[in-house]
């Protein structure tokens, strides 16, 4: 199933980007596309204002804290903000993963002690002095030698389908 959607999300105060007048309207696109292991999804978001794009791509950080902040005014649910921003933050490209499945959970700790940079590309040859990104003990796998592919639970499927 290949799918395609787009959502408003919310509005956004003119002065957090500068405008005397007139909100900002925060938009998101959803996709679902076919490869050759399933589904991929992909998630994109701009910020315009009365047309003029001001911010686009990967946008989910900036509206997270817009929304801390109180300065995103929803056009969805909040229900629906939280789980777009959850699936965004664990799903998006879920065929372009550098490690395995037994990988993300070691990365994550790794990643609050030595901050969300180290498992950058250009940082390989450290990454891989760590035991279990060399060769993982469960499959082998050597972290960052290809892109491995994650499938979609179906509950993210619902999600993007009932958008």
């Amino acid at each position: 199933m290949k799918l395609k959607k787009k959502l408003t999300v919310g509005k956004i105060p003119p002065e957090e980007y500068g405008y005397e007048n007139g909100r900002l309207t925060a938009t998101v696109e959803v996709r679902l596309r076919e490869k050759d292991e399933g589904q991929e999804l992909s998630i994109t978001g701009d910020i315009e204002h009365y047309g003029k794009m001001c911010q686009g791509g990967q946008i989910r950080d900036t509206l997270e804290e817009l929304h801390e902040k109180g300065q995103l005014d929803l056009k969805i649910s909040e229900k629906m903000f939280n789980k777009l921003m959850k699936f965004w933050d664990r799903w998006h490209l879920n065929g372009l993963n550098a490690g395995c499945e037994h990988q993300r959970e070691q990365k994550e700790e790794i990643k609050q002690e030595k901050g969300e940079d180290f498992f950058h590309a250009s940082n390989l040859e450290t990454i891989w002095e760590l035991d279990d990104f060399e060769e993982c003990p469960q499959c082998g796998y050597k972290y960052g030698t290809s892109w491995k592919f994650e499938e979609l639970p179906d509950k993210v499927k619902e999600f993007v389908e009932v958008l």
